[in-house]
């Protein structure tokens, strides 16, 4: 009993940990080159006094990882497209993952030459005065690298995967994931990029377009990109990827995300963006079924209190009309 209880055991060990290959040490490889990257990176950034820089590289990572593993999986050979290690779906999932990470990288480029140094980084650059130089090193450029680790092993466990084990259903679930959450957080950023530039909205909450769906469209479309990674990986059985799109959600709901900054907004338009947050929904494109809902609601409790106000009370005591007005609207 005792040695098919072991049998039993190392047999779920190694299908955990089957993509332990020696493939798996891709991943060290790429590692190497992208941490020789950020910290030539941070090196200029120091010089620029602008520790925005690393958001250009997050981006440019994706594409690099995205490149490097599906080469990798032809073995960097260009024979191998007319070989049966070619996939179609590896090339349409690559490509996809490409494009995303040039967005990216454009969006962050441009950002930065108009914009200057994120607020985010601007406020730890107060914080930590003089300091700030050498420790973006270890608080910006390094946790910005190994949260891009974690994301790139979707891209590198699909890469390694044999496509004849691939369900098409779930594949093309995932890329149409992918397509969709790429298309939607583009159109949000190019909303936002023109909205900012016209003059006549200096001052506005930027509240139209995507932008009046919820309060962060970009987060959304980024959310759906990466779950839709995911799914693809699904698609060949791989599960253990699932850490991808969890940790993209949890950095984005709870640490440098929406929390960060929403704090910003808030410092930056007041009451506009409170009546903002209470109008929009956060993450979840539904406001006008949400607010249709809303308003009819208010609109049955306005009907039934003042339906009830349109009987005087019984016994010779104050109606409505006797009622100071300040308790009628705390009401």
């Amino acid at each position: 009993m005792i040695g098919q209880l072991f049998s039993l055991g190392y047999e779920m060990m190694t299908k955990t940990f089957s993509f332990l290959t020696p493939d798996f040490f891709q991943i060290f490889y790429v590692g190497f080159i992208l941490f020789s990257l950020y910290s030539i990176i941070w090196l200029f950034s120091l010089k620029k006094h602008d520790a925005s820089l690393v958001n250009f590289l997050w981006g440019l990572s994706f594409v690099l990882q995205g490149c490097i593993y599906f080469f990798k999986s032809l073995n960097y050979s260009l024979f191998s497209f007319f070989s049966d290690k070619f996939s179609w779906e590896k090339l349409t999932f690559t490509c996809l993952i490409v494009a995303h990470g040039i967005r990216l990288t454009t969006e962050f480029i441009v950002k930065d030459y108009e914009e200057g140094e994120d607020k985010r980084y601007q406020g730890l650059r107060d914080k930590f005065g003089a300091h700030f130089g050498w420790l973006s090193y270890f608080i910006v450029f390094m946790p910005a690298l190994c949260l891009n680790m974690i994301m790139g092993t979707v891209i590198y466990a699909f890469a390694n995967v044999d496509h004849n084990e691939i369900s098409h259903l779930w594949y093309w679930l995932g890329i149409s994931c992918m397509l969709f959450g790429g298309a939607f957080g583009a159109l949000a950023d190019i909303q936002k990029y023109f909205f900012r530039r016209s003059k006549r909205n200096e001052g506005r909450v930027l509240d139209i377009g995507l932008w009046g769906l919820c309060r962060h469209p970009n987060y959304f479309g980024e959310m759906c990109f990466w779950w839709g990674a995911f799914l693809c990986n699904f698609s060949a059985g791989i599960l253990w990827t699932i850490l991808c799109p969890l940790v993209l959600n949890f950095m984005i709901f709870y640490l440098t995300g929406i929390p960060t900054v929403e704090k910003h907004l808030l410092e930056e338009f007041g009451d506009k963006y409170a009546d903002y947050q209470r109008r929009v929904p956060m993450i979840i494109p539904l406001p006008k079924f949400g607010a249709a809902i809303k308003d009819k609601m208010e609109g049955i409790n306005m009907g039934n209190l003042n339906k009830g106000h349109q009987q005087p009370f019984s016994g010779g005591q104050q109606t409505h009309q006797n009622i100071p007005q300040e308790t009628m609207k705390s009401k």
